[in-house]
């Protein structure tokens, strides 16, 4: 019977797990003459390290600078939504004041169109208390809202005022107090856009400049 004889172990390689094609490149005569070049030019390995560390530096200053773009937009962002979310708030406080004398108005002007007008003294006393509703509902108002708001509200309580019966033949329509509100409607529109605008250029950031 003949007795097998131990085979002897293989060297293992250095190269042992990588795959064929990388050992193959690295094991290269002109791969191996570069990587030399590398071990034993110190000036180059110096270079190449130091820029490996300035591009490290860069990275990571690059991400600081991006959280805190990040973090600062996120600032403004949520103060402008703040100022959004008042200024609805506002325009919701206004149209309900503005409703509030024009239907005043309507259901003065109804009881006329049905033969049961009341005096001018009553119809002078709901109409003040009206507009005065009005008043209280955007005074401060120019606090949020640029001034063009606030003077457009006091054209609509003024031109209420010269107004002495709106019973009269002479007198007009509702027309002209929903123009005169319309134009604060849009004023506070244009606003709340203009908000709007500032916050969807946010999105895009700084860096949008520089790149």
């Amino acid at each position: 019977m003949t007795r097998m004889e131990p085979k002897e172990p293989k060297d293992t390689s250095r190269f042992d797990g990588l795959s064929f094609e990388v050992a193959k490149i690295i094991r290269d005569p002109e791969f191996q003459k570069t990587v030399e070049i590398f071990r034993t030019n110190q000036t180059i390995f110096r270079v190449i390290k130091g820029l490996g560390f300035s591009l490290a530096l860069i990275s990571g200053l690059f991400g600081y600078f991006l959280k805190a773009n990040s973090e600062a937009d996120d600032r403004k962002a949520a103060a402008i939504t703040n100022v959004i979310n008042e200024k609805k708030e506002w325009v919701r406080r206004v149209s309900i004041g503005i409703m509030d004398v024009r239907r005043t108005r309507f259901l003065i002007k109804y009881d006329c169109d049905h033969n049961k007008p009341i005096s001018l003294y009553e119809q002078g006393i709901k109409r003040f208390l009206a507009r005065d509703r009005l008043i209280e509902s955007f005074n401060g108002i120019h606090e949020i809202f640029d001034d063009q708001v606030f003077q457009t509200m006091l054209q609509f309580t003024a031109f209420d005022e010269t107004i002495r019966d709106v019973c009269a033949e002479n007198a007009p329509d509702d027309d002209a107090w929903l123009a005169i509100s319309r134009k604060a409607n849009q004023q506070m529109k244009a606003s709340i856009k203009a908000d709007r605008d500032k916050l969807e250029k946010l999105g895009t950031g700084i860096l949008s400049d520089i790149l």
